[in-house]
C-alpha cells in the first residue's frame, strides 16, 4: 500500500473527515453539526431507546459543546421535533440516513 494513502486513511486527527453543516433551531438559533465516526455510529447502534438520542447529540453537535448533563437538559426542555430534526441531520451527515434534512431546509426556505 502507497504511505501516502495509509497516512491520509489513518494519520489525521479525529473528525477531520467528517461532513458538517448546520441545523437552525427557531427561537433557539444555529447549531454546527457533524457526522459520527464508525466508532461512534457502532456505540450508537448499540445503545438503546433515549440513550441513542443522547450519544447522538453529545458527539454529533460541534458549537455550541455540550456536556452530558446539557445534553440532557435539552432533551428534557425540548419538543420531540426538534431533537428529531437534529438526530436525522448528523444520521444524514454520517452516511446512515436517507433524506437530508439540511438540504432540505434550504429548499423549503
Amino acid at each position: 500500500m502507497d504511505e501516502d494513502v495509509k497516512s491520509r486513511l489513518v494519520g489525521r486527527g479525529v473528525g477531520e473527515r467528517l461532513s458538517e453543516g448546520t441545523v437552525e433551531i427557531p427561537e433557539v438559533g444555529t447549531i454546527r453539526v457533524r457526522g459520527l465516526n464508525r466508532l461512534a455510529a457502532r456505540k450508537v447502534q448499540e445503545a438503546s431507546g433515549i440513550n441513542q438520542d443522547h450519544l447522538i447529540l453529545r458527539w454529533g453537535v460541534t458549537d455550541p459543546e455540550l456536556t452530558d448533563a446539557e445534553v440532557d437538559d435539552w432533551m428534557r426542555t425540548a419538543g420531540a421535533g426538534e431533537i428529531e430534526k437534529v438526530t436525522t441531520a448528523i444520521y444524514h451527515l454520517s452516511g446512515m440516513g436517507g433524506e437530508d434534512p439540511i438540504r432540505e431546509a434550504y429548499k423549503s426556505s
